[in-house]
């Protein structure tokens, strides 16, 4: 009977060992497909974004569209590109520094005031719109700074024909935290001007600013896409993690 017994056990355990590796090979799979269903769906949305990102840059050039199409085709020389897509702004300055801008930050840079001309002269002609420009060249702007003053000049890297543009509209701002701090400085220095990392843009003469809203900036929407881009870079890596992870699930 024992003898029996220990038979139907053993009998037992060879048919539940299979079963609970089935269960667990299923549930392995099932997960390794939710994973892989996850991050195809991560990579579609990102694509998505980067896709609606570059056409509402695209499309916001208006006049400058023009320009660039003129610059590429050799029509029109010295068209160096759009402000937003030359400049390199430190990370949590880009509001701040397209306060500051303005409409230079949804300009076209050119190399020369000779360009500038021919550029302005072809948007009449073709009836094509208005644009800014940015006008590269020139000679760079004084170098007498208030000591302590977070410059907003120094939060942005831009190449060298056109530095000097950015320095004569950046120089005398100033970064600042919030709106009291800069009333605080421009009553101390009134030839500077202070812009707050919201977008408040405070001068002894103008001031600027108020609730949040009527959407990104080119400034902001470059760095959206930038960091969109690497999203979707480390994105696509999950994904292909995910679907090698199924597929030995699926051979196990």
């Amino acid at each position: 009977l024992a003898t029996a017994k220990d038979a139907a056990e053993a009998a037992r355990s060879a048919v539940d060992g299979p079963r609970r590796a089935l269960k667990e090979a299923r549930g392995a799979v099932g997960s390794a497909r939710s994973a892989d269903q996850a991050a195809q769906k991560r990579v579609a949305a990102l694509q998505a974004r980067i896709e609606a990102l570059n056409l509402t840059l695209a499309s916001a050039a208006d006049g400058g569209e023009a320009l660039l199409s003129a610059g590429a085709d050799g029509t029109l020389d010295g068209v160096l590109g759009t402000v937003a897509s030359l400049l390199n702004v430190r990370p949590g300055y880009e509001t701040a520094v397209a306060a500051a801008l303005g409409n230079a930050a949804e300009a076209i840079a050119v190399g020369s005031l000779d360009t500038a001309e021919a550029a302005l002269a072809l948007l009449r002609s073709r009836d094509a719109g208005r644009a800014g420009l940015l006008i590269g060249g020139g000679a760079a702007a004084p170098s007498g700074r208030v000591p302590g003053v977070d410059y907003a000049i120094d939060a942005v890297t831009v190449p060298g024909t056109v530095r000097p543009a950015l320095e004569h509209l950046l120089r005398d701002v100033a970064v600042v935290d919030d709106v009291p701090a800069a009333a605080s400085l421009v009553r101390r220095e009134p030839s500077l001007r202070a812009v707050t990392r919201e977008g408040e843009l405070v001068g002894a003469h103008w001031a600027q600013g108020g609730a949040a809203g009527g959407g990104q900036s080119l400034l902001q929407m470059r760095a959206t896409l930038d960091e969109a881009t690497e999203d979707l870079a480390a994105a696509e890596t999950a994904a292909g993690a995910a679907a090698d992870e199924l597929g030995a699930s699926m051979e196990r």
